[in-house]
């Protein structure tokens, strides 16, 4: 068997874009705690397992593919760069949504300032304690931890 590299990243690429789609599957058969999902759980309990037991096999079968094909994984971040990544575009989200910003949009009163204010203090110290949890990470790519 004779792959060009081409080949092999494009396979990967393939392989890699279908895992996305099935975590997006996984989190989707997830019951979700968050009142801000844009879905609404229509699956049963088994419904759900039997989803997660089938992305399972999926993915086995992409590692048994992956190995037979003597591909080879991508560059892989590192979880916690990823994190941080990700928490400071929350604090920029925040920040965008700050008194000051949404006065764009039209006045806002004393008290409703002021609860936004807070809202948005409130989770900026929450956001930050998260990162408190992680390691610093020196860079993103090819990182391990």
């Amino acid at each position: 068997m004779s792959l060009s590299e081409n080949h092999r990243r494009a396979l990967q690429a393939t392989l890699s874009y279908i895992d996305k789609l099935l975590a997006d599957v996984e989190s989707a058969a997830s019951e979700s705690r968050s009142v801000f999902s844009s879905l609404a759980q229509d699956l049963s309990a088994a419904e759900r397992r039997s989803i997660v037991s089938q992305v399972a096999a999926i993915r086995s079968q992409m590692v048994r593919s992956s190995q037979a094909l003597d591909l080879r994984p991508g560059t892989q971040t590192s979880a916690s760069w990823a994190i941080q990544t990700i928490l400071v575009s929350a604090r920029i989200a925040l920040l965008n949504a700050a008194p000051e910003r949404l006065r764009s949009f039209g006045a806002l009163d004393a008290q409703t300032a002021e609860e936004v204010g807070k809202t948005e203090s409130e989770l900026t110290a929450l956001l930050k304690q998260l990162e408190g949890i992680l390691p610093k990470a020196t860079g993103g790519i090819g990182e391990s931890g």
